[in-house]
């Protein structure tokens, strides 16, 4: 057990250390929390515009083209240049959600729901260009696994944070405040992940150093 206790705390330690992955971490907290924020103030928007078939309609767009992309998006990270994909996927996202605000407070729901959709499909590149990256950046397998444990904590922290900040917000200042909040927090992501610097030569299987890595965690 302290053998174990001991490993983790030596693997966040080395990924605090990593500047780019911390960034790289940060902004994707940053994406977590808009992501669902967003989406359940587009419900909510939904719902309230159209009952529950328009809100089922507008989950249904937003999902359906995401599905279709992913394994477009994981390709394209694959093959490019994954911080461009990520910042531009960041880019698009703030995008989406800023347009998305302006036509709540313009009185356009059309144009409200097209602009939430072009935000979730540009999400689908958050993922796919994250994984891609991250072993490029993390120095050694230790780091790799601390990064695995803290999106996990980011993924479920987000789900509260985002619920209680969309609330919040619809509460004191609509629907709107929700996504022109959220495209700030984008923005931010953006800057992040634009200023990472791949430094570091990637992991590769097979590697030595990195084959020492994985069995000292696995041990």
């Amino acid at each position: 057990m302290g053998g174990d206790s001991g490993g983790r705390l030596h693997a966040f330690r080395s990924l605090a250390g990593n500047r780019t992955l911390v960034r790289v971490l940060a902004a994707y907290a940053l994406f977590v929390l808009t992501e669902y924020a967003a989406w359940i103030a587009m419900l909510v928007f939904a719902y309230g515009h159209g009952g529950a078939t328009v809100a089922g309609i507008v989950a249904v767009a937003q999902l359906v083209p995401g599905a279709i992309l992913a394994p477009v998006m994981a390709a394209i990270a694959d093959r490019r240049s994954p911080v461009v994909l990520l910042a531009g996927g960041y880019l698009v996202q703030a995008a989406g959600m800023t347009a998305a605000a302006a036509a709540i407070f313009a009185g356009v729901p059309v144009a409200f729901y097209v602009s939430a959709v072009i935000a979730c499909i540009a999400q689908t590149a958050i993922r796919p260009a994250q994984a891609a990256l991250v072993p490029s950046v993390a120095a050694t397998a230790d780091q790799l696994t601390a990064v695995n444990v803290v999106v996990s904590w980011l993924e479920s922290a987000g789900m509260v944070t985002s619920g209680l900040l969309a609330g919040i917000l619809i509460a004191l200042a609509g629907v709107g405040s929700v996504f022109a909040v959220c495209a700030g927090l984008a923005v931010i992501a953006v800057l992040l992940a634009a200023g990472t610097r791949v430094t570091l030569a990637p992991l590769r299987e097979g590697s030595p150093a990195v084959l020492a890595d994985v069995a000292e965690v696995c041990g």
